[in-house]
């Protein structure tokens, strides 16, 4: 029989909080940590609203961040939610923080409202971090590129249907 060392923690404590998770739950403490990083996933119910508005939320995070004394590590703003990769150092900052960010950013973009609860995520310092970091990264990425193909779409038809009212107000074959 192998010996085994005995568990000075649990290991199996669940480090996630909100999002889809919560529905039709009744409300828990959100288990937060103060030594170690946060994934944090603020859902908004229309897409594209946020990346419409992605210079707009860089700013309002860093000014929040700054004034509440959050560490914001990376950022990435997708076509319906946003994803942050923080590290906090009291529960009370935390909580002004979130209701400052959100409240702050539905006043400032028209019909905006956030769909779920925000999720969270406590993340291990080394390879967790790192593997967050660069799924934070990948999601600007793809933001971006989403971006760029909406702004395109929408572009190509706005032409297209200037095209079609001019050929129509003057009479000329589509």
């Amino acid at each position: 029989m192998k010996k085994r060392q005995l568990l000075l923690f649990k290991e199996n404590v669940d480090l996630t909080h909100g999002g889809s998770k919560l529905k039709g739950k009744r409300k828990i403490s959100r288990p937060l940590s103060f030594k170690r990083p946060l994934h944090l996933v603020l859902k908004a119910n229309r897409p594209f609203q946020l990346l419409r508005n992605i210079h707009l939320i860089d700013q309002v995070l860093k000014k929040y961040s700054q004034k509440f004394g959050i560490t914001l590590h990376e950022t990435a703003v997708q076509a319906d939610h946003v994803h942050l990769s923080i590290t906090i150092f009291n529960r009370d900052f935390y909580r002004r923080w979130i209701r400052a960010i959100t409240s702050v950013l539905i006043s400032r973009i028209a019909q905006l409202r956030w769909s779920l609860s925000p999720f969270t995520r406590i993340a291990s310092w080394g390879r967790d971090f790192k593997r967050l970091r660069q799924y934070i990264r990948q999601n600007r990425i793809e933001g971006l590129f989403l971006l760029h193909a909406h702004e395109r779409v929408e572009s190509y038809r706005q032409q297209h249907l200037d095209s079609e009212s001019f050929s129509m107000s003057y009479g000329a074959p589509p």
